[in-house]
């Protein structure tokens, strides 16, 4: 089954080929969503939706959801006919085929690829016991206006991964130039502080997760822990009561070191990581979009 993935169709077509000209290749001009595929389900549609809608408006994209929502129906299909029940679903979204130049149409018809994969297997271990944070150097440069966006240049990303080798370190802390805590290289991340939760603010860069939301709106309220979204050093991350990173791939994972330092493994994060399963089970019964 696993050697048919990862399987693509642009534009809803599964032979269909990306043009040279499109802005997405040319310009990073786009965004993604990876999707989490759970039971034949996609449990965070909703919240991918919704991201996705937003981004697409900041960038003056249109998106065409109907032919989405068919396209997808379509790929769920055919991972249902090779009997893949997880995996993940990655939609790219770009502005679509444009000229030379910076300067885009603003009639120009959206490409849409979806690329289907098979399930990332992470570490149990890395659920279990918790991971170590990486202290990358590549920093974050500040640009408001695609701040929390999941957009198409992830090139700091890809340098500040460059920065380890090895599975001691599970994921990487960047930083933004001025050297304030912004987020995991794949991840967004948590600092507890009695029964106050922190999380850096992201309005001047990095990637507002899904995940990141549902511990904000949904996880957070069920144990009445007090969010805050603030800058962070990564002093205080150190000091904090108990660290951890989410993603809605692989969900919550506690981290017990940054860098060579140290860092609890509490309890409070293990409850979370238990709410985050009960809540993706209520996701899974709901009869909704691809749910």
């Amino acid at each position: 089954m696993f050697d048919q993935l990862p399987k693509f169709t642009i534009n809803g077509d599964p032979e269909g080929e990306l043009s040279p000209l499109d802005r997405g290749f040319n310009y990073a001009d786009g965004l993604f969503e990876t999707v989490r595929l759970e039971g034949g389900k996609l449990p965070l549609w909703h919240w991918h939706r919704q991201r996705l809608e937003h981004s697409c408006e900041r960038l003056g994209m249109a998106l065409p959801y109907a032919q989405l929502r068919l396209w997808l129906t379509a790929v769920l299909a055919d991972a249902a006919h090779m009997g893949l029940a997880r995996g993940l679903v990655k939609i790219t979204v770009t502005r679509g085929v444009g000229g030379r130049g910076y300067r885009y149409d603003s009639d120009a018809t959206p490409t849409i690829v979806i690329g289907l994969y098979p399930p990332t297997n992470y570490p149990q271990q890395n659920f279990d016991t918790g991971v170590a944070l990486f202290r990358c150097q590549q920093p974050l440069g500040i640009n408001p206006s695609l701040a929390g966006l999941k957009n198409l240049n992830k090139l700091e990303y890809v340098l500040a991964r460059a920065e380890w080798q090895g599975a001691e370190y599970a994921e990487g802390l960047l930083c933004d130039i001025e050297g304030r805590a912004v987020e995991g290289t794949v991840s967004n991340i948590f600092a507890l502080d009695g029964r106050e939760l922190l999380t850096p603010a992201l309005h001047r860069c990095g990637v507002s997760g899904v995940m990141r939301r549902v511990v904000i709106e949904a996880l957070a309220p069920q144990l009445e822990l007090t969010v805050r979204e603030c800058d962070l050093v990564p002093e205080q991350l150190l000091e904090a009561d108990e660290l951890f990173i989410s993603n809605s791939v692989f969900g919550l994972w506690s981290v017990v070191q940054l860098g060579e330092e140290p860092i609890g493994n509490g309890p409070v994060t293990r409850q979370l990581q238990q709410k985050l399963g009960d809540f993706i089970n209520q996701q899974l019964n709901k009869k909704e979009d691809f749910r």
